[in-house]
């Protein structure tokens, strides 16, 4: 099953997390944290529920940025949109990639020009490496740890 793009190639998951980014964005910063906090527990399960995503999960993407430009960069350098896509592994690289507390060292690591450094050689601090590595492995490439 193949993941649907929008116009700007972002997929369900990521306007799914943009949309819900931009509801609770209304007041900006931690007004978007008091707003889901003032929600019933009923309600937060029922939108969590919604989106695949536990409550504890929607929350942290709430509070934090929830991007996933730089996933979606890696994907790119690597030539794997295709592969992740192909074979369902989209919404889980996304999901883990938007709860990410390295986003920092991935831009960093990202902003490195491609020549100067090895893309097949994956970042040791990010979550979804063994996933990426073995996407990559199955699309016939072969991934050197770092």
């Amino acid at each position: 099953m193949t993941e649907s793009h929008d116009t700007e190639g972002r997929s369900r998951v990521a306007r799914l997390l943009a949309d819900v980014k931009t509801y609770f964005s209304g007041t900006g910063g931690t007004g978007s944290v008091r707003e889901w906090q003032a929600l019933d527990a009923a309600e937060q399960r029922r939108m969590a529920q919604d989106l695949g995503l536990s409550c504890g999960d929607l929350g942290e993407l709430i509070a934090g940025s929830g991007g996933t430009a730089e996933l979606d960069e890696l994907l790119r350098r690597m030539n794997l949109q295709q592969a992740a896509a192909m074979r369902g592994a989209l919404p889980d690289l996304q999901r883990v990639c938007a709860l990410c507390r390295n986003r920092s060292d991935c831009r960093d690591w990202l902003s490195i020009p491609a020549e100067a450094r090895d893309d097949a050689a994956l970042p040791y601090f990010c979550p979804n490496r063994e996933e990426l590595e073995m996407l990559h492995e199955m699309d016939g490439g072969c991934c050197h740890r770092s």
